[in-house]
């Protein structure tokens, strides 16, 4: 893939969504399985509600057709050391 893939990837895994973003064309898209779709603009307010942790990224595929570039991956967000996850139902 491009430097673009390469600084996005980096961006994410730093948790720097200024690099993120500058790997970004102005139409893109993120589409989140489990949150739904983030255009370039939204994409601070849900790299800010996704909070603190380690991002673990798994089995990255990625593909260019036509000079567009896709890629997917799995990724996880794991606590922090010391954190402690409390969910609706409580911790």
């Amino acid at each position: 893939m491009s430097e673009h893939f390469d600084r996005y990837m980096e961006g994410w895994t730093k948790g720097d969504v200024e690099m993120l973003l500058s790997a970004c064309a102005e139409d893109f898209v993120l589409d989140d399985a489990i949150d739904g779709r983030f255009t370039k603009a939204e994409l601070p307010a849900y790299f800010e509600s996704l909070g603190e942790g380690v991002l673990k990224i798994t089995d990255v595929v990625t593909e260019e057709i036509g000079g567009l570039e896709t890629a997917w991956c799995w990724w996880s967000l794991e606590a922090p050391t010391g954190a402690t996850l409390v969910s609706q139902e409580g911790a």
